[in-house]
């Protein structure tokens, strides 16, 4: 068995740490708003709908200036859309605590700024270019320690905000929050996505909406979007309105603190559980489970008595929970479509997830402040969970077919020459898709065509004939292959993608040279010279 590196080189590794960096401080500061409620409604005088309505802004501006972000990402490099998202977020909290605040500046200073804020430096962009980095077998594990250290912010932000608040009051707080920003504004610089020469993908021509036509017309895309609606519902239904509905159930608030810190802390060990699953089994099948156990914590939650050992059971299995669905969510995407166009593509499916988040945060301080009560809010989420349960279990994990443009014209040769020699057919595209492995690295060809060479030795013994269709690039995999009889097929100065290119050294050695796309005459020349 052929073992991978994961850390390819040290741009991975440098945008790995620094993208999981900015994610522990924007995931950080973004956690705690709500325990900036009570300060804001006696300071400011903001209603629970007025707060409920901010923060649902905000899911929604971060979800729409997410595909932007991630456009610019794809086309310009993740740093550039870190950065400018960056001055979003620290001018949205430093208006939110200098003012003005009150009114509909704050709407647009805690939902519109801090919301576009937000789209850029929260989990999508920089996971995405991270994953840019890693090949199938190890991206979701890439994504998952983003996420984890995320999650950390999580832990830590709720218990620094209470002994902040505490101490030295919302506005201060709010101060050292934006200081936090700086620090990440400067270390987005280093969220580089690869060079050409790094890539780890097939590079394509596929336009950007081309890119959006296809995953629009791509019914397991459709699904997973469906899906992460209400995985937005879920969080910020929690994450805005837990504070206030542990203390209307009479435990104190650094019980509402603590369920947060929970629910960061066991986050950490749910998103890297995840990630790891997530390579060695069904995504779809991971996110259904996850949203059935969602569920099934709320419902123990809101039905047993009120008392800090329920309150802490919840926010310990919420939080094991609460974004161990990025990891699998965005990996089906990278599987599916491939990594070109991954900000842009999973900042759509992440849209779909603020809009859930909009509603979650919306519709809990609305059905408070009509009943009196979050019980119809917590119904709705329950409701919502066996519906991402179930839609998530017809989902395709395969990726989508791109081989229509014309090539050197192997495969036809393939399909001319195995019937002539009676013989098996061992087809690159097709082996790949079976061992679920669509990493086009050095090492990933290296070991596919271990793959292949293993197969065809099985099917040799057997007494067959063995035609293998698929390009042994480099000295290193052809030696491995070790074949009885090589078919150079010469006919195109370029292939369609140029990391074969880069890496495709000329045979010396080889027992036929085809130098034109005749595969019926070629095929009959081959076939007599084998026999």
């Amino acid at each position: 068995m052929i073992k991978e590196k994961f850390i390819k080189n040290r741009a991975a590794l440098i945008t790995l740490i620094a993208a999981s960096l900015v994610v522990l401080l924007s995931l950080g500061v973004r956690q705690t708003f709500g325990l900036f409620f009570m300060d804001f409604n006696s300071s400011l005088s903001i209603s629970n709908t007025e707060f409920g309505l901010a923060i649902g802004i905000q899911m929604l501006m971060w979800g729409i200036s997410g595909p932007i972000f991630g456009i610019i990402a794809d086309k310009y490099g993740g740093h550039k859309a870190i950065t400018i998202a960056f001055v979003f977020f620290i001018l949205g909290l430093y208006l939110l605590y200098t003012g003005p605040n009150t009114g509909i500046f704050f709407q647009i200073n805690l939902g519109l700024l801090v919301g576009i804020g937000l789209g850029g430096t929260a989990i999508s962009i920089p996971m995405s270019i991270v994953g840019k980095h890693f090949p199938l077998s190890n991206r979701t594990i890439a994504m998952s320690i983003v996420t984890a250290v995320g999650s950390f912010g999580y832990f830590l932000s709720p218990l620094f905000t209470t002994y902040s608040l505490a101490k030295d009051g919302w506005e201060s707080t709010l101060f050292v929050f934006t200081i936090f920003l700086l620090i990440g504004f400067f270390i987005a610089f280093f969220v580089r996505s690869p060079l050409s020469t790094q890539s780890i993908e097939k590079s394509n021509d596929q336009t950007t909406f081309a890119a959006i036509k296809e995953a629009f017309k791509n019914k397991s895309y459709i699904l997973l979007t469906s899906g992460f609606f209400v995985c937005g519902f879920h969080i910020t239904l929690v994450g805005t309105h837990v504070p206030k509905y542990v203390i209307d159930r009479g435990l104190e608030s650094w019980t509402a603190a603590t369920i947060l810190s929970l629910i960061g802390l066991f986050n950490i060990f749910g998103s890297l559980a995840s990630g790891y699953l997530s390579s060695i089994m069904s995504k779809k099948v991971i996110l259904s489970s996850i949203y059935f156990l969602r569920g099934v914590s709320i419902v123990f939650f809101i039905f047993l008595p009120p008392s800090n050992i329920s309150a802490f059971i919840f926010g310990a299995s919420f939080g094991f929970l609460w974004l161990s669905t990025v990891p699998a969510t965005s990996g089906i995407v990278a599987h599916i479509f491939g990594t070109k166009y991954l900000g842009l593509l999973y900042g759509i499916v992440f849209l779909s997830h603020q809009i859930g988040s909009f509603f979650g945060a919306y519709l809990g301080g609305l059905f408070y402040d009509l009943y009196g009560s979050y019980n119809y809010a917590w119904y709705l989420a329950i409701a919502l969970s066996v519906f991402a349960g179930i839609i998530h279990l017809p989902i395709i994990e395969k990726p989508v077919n791109r081989l229509a443009l014309p090539g050197s014209g192997k495969t036809t040769l393939a399909s001319e020459l195995v019937p002539l020699l009676n013989a098996k057919w061992l087809n690159n595209d097709k082996v790949r898709k079976a061992a679920n492995d669509w990493d086009f690295s050095e090492e990933g060809r290296t070991r596919q065509a271990k793959r292949m060479a293993d197969l065809a030795e099985k099917y040799k013994q057997e007494g067959s004939y063995i035609v293998c269709d698929f390009i042994c690039p480099t000295p290193k995999a052809r030696e491995l292959f070790n074949a009885d009889f090589i078919i150079w097929v010469d006919t195109i100065k370029k292939g369609k993608f140029d990391d074969t290119n880069l890496m495709f050294v000329k045979p010396e050695k080889f027992d036929f040279h085809v130098t034109s796309q005749d595969a019926k005459v070629w095929a009959t020349q081959i076939a007599e010279k084998i026999k």
